[in-house]
């Protein structure tokens, strides 16, 4: 569905707790090819949920997906990263930029005709 309604955003929440990293990743790939990462954001539900992660391992293992992208054979950006980590909830919310996300997030474009 998200493929066609460019209105649909996507979160990771819980993924940490049914897949390993490089699944998760290739998962983030997958979503790339098909709605782009500013359609993507990151979340935990971590609360009175046991999961194998912490906060902390969780976000840290996605900030590790620009590494782990490039041993599966694609590319997550830094950019991307920063995008799916706090640059999409913010322009979605219409708020400050949090510290630490680029530009990006304030331009990023829903735009699926440019992926195609």
């Amino acid at each position: 569905m998200a493929i066609f309604k460019t209105n649909v955003i996507l979160d990771m929440s819980l993924w940490q707790h049914w897949a390993s990293p490089d699944e998760i990743c290739k998962a983030l790939l997958w979503l790339k090819d098909r709605v782009g990462l500013d359609r993507v954001v990151f979340a935990s539900d971590m609360a009175g949920i046991e999961v194998s992660w912490t906060l902390k391992e969780w976000a840290d293992q996605v900030w590790s997906f620009k590494e782990i992208s490039k041993q599966l054979g694609g590319e997550i950006t830094q950019e991307e990263l920063e995008l799916v980590m706090g640059g999409n909830a913010a322009r979605l919310m219409a708020l400050e930029t949090p510290v630490g996300v680029g530009a990006s997030a304030r331009s990023s474009s829903n735009n699926t005709e440019e992926r195609k």
